[in-house]
């Protein structure tokens, strides 16, 4: 079953970054979409695998494109 999560990507900067991440995240297995909101500087997950392995690679993903990027859940 698909989940939904949206984390907060604190100190997110540019649209280059944003669209990185995006793109990135995409591409983890067991993730079916992911869209980053610049303006609210969040990103939804829809997903079906573990909760805690996928925050963690969404956390990693943006601190390597920007290591000033926290991510939080919200």
């Amino acid at each position: 079953m698909a989940v939904t999560k949206t984390y907060f990507l604190e100190n997110l900067c540019c649209e280059k970054c944003a669209a990185a991440i995006e793109r990135d995240v995409r591409a983890l297995a067991g993730v079916q979409s992911a869209e980053v909101d610049f303006s609210s500087t969040s990103i939804a997950v829809v997903f079906d695998a573990d909760p805690e392995a996928i925050f963690k690679s969404v956390a990693s993903i943006a601190s390597e494109i920007d290591e000033d990027i926290v991510t939080k859940e919200i």
